[in-house]
């Protein structure tokens, strides 16, 4: 094998490392942003719905809120993310 496949072998080798690593950090984040997103719209709708809603239909509201509310969350977070970082990223260009 030439020194030349045997530096395209490692230089993919690292490219497959630093794809799984970068996958591994955003599915860890989202994880943590989710867990933290269950007690922000918790929260916001315990307040909401004690005034609001009463009986069942506080019940099967509560349960579609907290399913989605904090999945929907996920999408600015993540943009906010992409804003705060990408003018450092495209700067060293």
């Amino acid at each position: 094998m030439s020194s030349e496949n045997r530096n395209d072998n490692q230089n993919h080798g690292s490219a497959v490392a630093r794809l799984a690593l970068y996958v591994l950090a955003t599915i860890v984040i989202s994880s943590v942003l989710l867990i933290l997103n269950v007690g922000v719209v918790y929260a916001v709708f315990a307040s909401i719905a004690s005034r609001t809603l009463s009986g069942d239909s506080a019940r099967y509201v509560g349960q579609f809120v907290l399913f989605t509310g904090p999945f929907l969350l996920l999408f600015p977070e993540w943009l906010l993310y992409d804003l705060l970082v990408s003018p450092r990223r495209h700067k060293h260009k």
